[in-house]
């Protein structure tokens, strides 16, 4: 038989890429270029405060808070293999894993709030991530942080209804769906369903 065929996703489409604790994780492409794709996680990958408590004022900022540190740490090292890690294109702050802003969210889903709401994974749902409590649940869905600052102690997030809210930054029952930026030209996406917008294997060169 001959070899799925390289394809192109388009926006909506999913992509999976990488393991998070033995499963692959799947995530959506909200932006495409010639050369990239912006892929944010399908959904929430752990509970988890923005930041931890003040030691200076104003402290609420992402390039020093406690959600860079974990995605480009621990999430980044556990979730992708060093080949895997080598496509990633770095953003904002140098940041190779990121969170979406209020206006990026709005952008990729056309302010439809429905679009904006998350579940979380099967681990995220039962366990505290780098948090000191559980993942916030009602409906189904869960609140997530965005990459805004909001006043000297608050952050904006996702509720569980899909609208733009602020929380305390150091609450722990908030979670993380990161945002990742791939380099196109470094490996080859595969097609595994057409249904919908379809699903890809981001195969690594």
């Amino acid at each position: 038989t001959n070899p799925p065929a390289a394809a192109v996703p388009q926006l909506g489409s999913t992509v999976r890429f990488g393991s998070d604790h033995g499963v692959t994780l799947d995530w959506t492409v909200v932006d495409k270029t010639s050369t990239s794709y912006t892929l944010l996680s399908s959904h929430i990958v752990t509970a988890g405060r923005y930041a931890d408590d003040p030691v200076f004022t104003p402290w609420v900022m992402w390039s020093t808070s406690a959600a860079r540190t974990w995605l480009n740490d621990s999430f980044l090292t556990a979730t992708f293999e060093a080949k895997q890690r080598d496509t990633l294109v770095p953003g904002i702050d140098n940041s190779t894993v990121t969170l979406p802003t209020s206006v990026e969210l709005q952008r990729f889903f056309a302010s439809d709030t429905t679009r904006c709401r998350a579940t979380g994974t099967d681990w995220a749902r039962n366990q505290s991530g780098y948090s000191d409590a559980n993942l916030e649940v009602s409906g189904g869905y869960s609140p997530w942080w965005l990459r805004d600052t909001f006043s000297v102690d608050n952050a904006s997030c996702v509720t569980t209804t899909g609208a733009i809210a602020n929380r305390p930054a150091t609450d722990g029952t908030v979670g993380l769906r990161p945002l990742i930026t791939l380099n196109a030209s470094k490996g080859t996406m595969t097609t595994v369903a057409s249904s919908g917008q379809g699903t890809f294997i981001f195969e690594v060169r």
